[in-house]
């Protein structure tokens, strides 16, 4: 559009230029016809001045015919010679007289001419008017042209500025979004321990039950150990060893009323009564 609008302008200064060169033509013709009106007239003024001259010698032709007629025989030539003088000053008064007229019809065509050149300056100068309006109108397209060109291109440039910034966005939201990712993984592990933490919790809550119910069976079975050797005591004399109990090397074998045989586990400090298994339970 800007280019559009310069190459309007000089076109439109081009234009100006050449009714610029038309309006002088106009001018120097004018000029002319108005020196040619000028030497018409001068003309007219001579061919009036001719036309009285024959006026004037028809005048005196016919004075002269008058007095040859007045005359006798010697004036008969004399009235031939003023007859040819009558007709020659009717002629150059005929001859003046169309010159008058042509003289008038050559002062009115120029006078027209003087009009017509008069209108076409007028003209001239409305179109002078015009071409410098649309040249005013041009440079201001040119320069609202430029104007849009450079308005165009911040808006590109700041679209450009947009399109990196929602570049670094969506960057920084993959970030985010790995990092999400690695958490979420992260959180997976953390679950999956505390989950092997409650399974190894739970085992070690059934390994000390389980401890504890045979913590118990053991308290019983030592308090029934302990009874029978007290019972033993009482009925074996002293300095004799119980034939139904023994105690060798920590361990025993305690003899019940039923003619069975409890064995307590080893109490002695070489060996725990129950150890852990890996699995988590006791033996």
């Amino acid at each position: 559009a800007a280019r559009v609008g310069e190459e309007g302008r000089e076109a439109a200064e081009a234009a100006l230029d050449e009714m610029d060169a038309v309006e002088t033509v106009t001018a120097e013709t004018t000029a002319e016809i108005e020196t040619l009106a000028e030497e018409v007239e001068e003309i007219g003024e001579v061919v009036d001045t001719i036309a009285e001259i024959a006026e004037q010698t028809n005048m005196l032709a016919l004075n002269a015919s008058i007095e040859a007629a007045r005359s006798d025989a010697d004036g008969a030539g004399f009235a031939v010679v003023a007859e040819e003088v009558k007709n020659l000053a009717e002629r150059t008064q005929e001859s003046a007289g169309e010159i008058e007229e042509r003289i008038g019809a050559v002062q009115a065509r120029a006078e027209a001419g003087v009009d017509s050149i008069a209108e076409t300056e007028r003209r001239i100068e409305t179109g002078v008017e015009t071409v410098e309006r649309s040249i005013d109108a041009l440079e201001r397209l040119a320069e609202a042209s430029e104007r849009t060109d450079t308005s165009m291109a911040e808006i590109t440039e700041a679209t450009e500025s947009q399109a990196r910034t929602v570049d670094t966005v969506v960057g920084h939201v993959e970030d985010v979004s790995a990092i999400s990712t690695q958490t979420a993984s992260a959180a997976a592990d953390v679950t999956s321990a505390v989950d092997e933490q409650e399974r190894t919790l739970a085992a070690v809550e059934n390994a000390a039950e389980s401890l504890s119910n045979r913590a118990g069976s053991l308290r019983d079975t030592v308090g029934r150990f302990e009874y029978d050797a007290d019972a033993a005591e009482t009925d074996t004399p002293s300095g004799t060893d119980s034939p139904s109990a023994s105690v060798e090397g920590g361990s025993g074998t305690v003899a019940t009323s039923d003619g069975g045989t409890d064995v307590a586990e080893s109490a002695g400090p070489e060996r725990s009564a129950f150890e852990f298994r890996d699995d988590g339970g006791v033996n």
